[in-house]
């Protein structure tokens, strides 16, 4: 019996196997790359600053206390502004790229600063339980860049709404780093990646090209 999925369905699915594949690369190929071009750390964050029934607060500080880092002041300001002013979408993701100061920041203090004293939370894979915690742990303050990660599969293009978020985004003095899945062959396991990132406003065009 041949069955064919509902149109939407298969676009769900495709756009979660691209997002899978993208996933792994990050983790195993990206990543690694740009440790050896000389960033300390390097996170890749789903955890959606955009979700209407999300009611945490202070999701950047929560971000870092999870991950045991502390961002210095032009860093949180950084994440902030992004999140906050210059992003109108939910994108794919985050890539954090981290370079430590040499500085530390004992976490009851780093508590203490962000409000976040008598908090616990689980928030994909960013949670925090107090009580399993020495507020004298040292947490190493980092700054860094945040590039915004974008997934599309086959001929998918970027939609008017997104093209002028991530408009915004760059002329703000941040990356997008696209993603473009081509699909060759489920059979055979075959698949084509295409990696662009967008450091210019004036290179910010359909995704993919033609």
């Amino acid at each position: 019996m041949r069955y064919c999925l509902p149109k939407r369905e298969l676009n769900d699915w495709k756009g979660g196997l691209a997002e899978r594949i993208v996933q792994l690369y990050i983790k195993n190929e990206l990543i690694p790359r740009l440790k050896s071009q000389g960033w300390d750390e390097v996170i890749f964050s789903k955890e959606t600053w955009f979700d209407e029934l999300m009611v945490l607060e202070k999701p950047e500080e929560r971000f870092f206390i999870s991950n045991g880092l502390f961002p210095d002041e032009q860093f949180l300001l950084s994440f902030q502004r992004l999140t906050k002013q210059l992003l109108s979408n939910a994108p794919d993701g985050f890539l954090v790229k981290l370079k430590k100061t040499g500085e530390v920041k004992l976490l009851g203090h780093a508590l203490k600063e962000f409000g976040l004293e008598a908090s616990s939370w689980n928030w994909g894979n960013c949670s925090f339980e107090p009580s399993q915690h020495n507020k004298k742990e040292k947490l190493p303050v980092v700054g860094g860049e945040i590039e915004v990660v974008e997934v599309k599969y086959g001929k998918s293009n970027l939609p008017p709404e997104q093209k002028g978020s991530y408009t915004h985004v760059v002329s703000g003095g941040h990356r997008v780093r696209f993603f473009n899945v081509i699909i060759r062959s489920l059979d055979k396991n075959d698949f084509e990646l295409v990696e662009k990132v967008i450091a210019n406003p004036k290179d910010l065009k359909t995704f993919p090209a033609a």
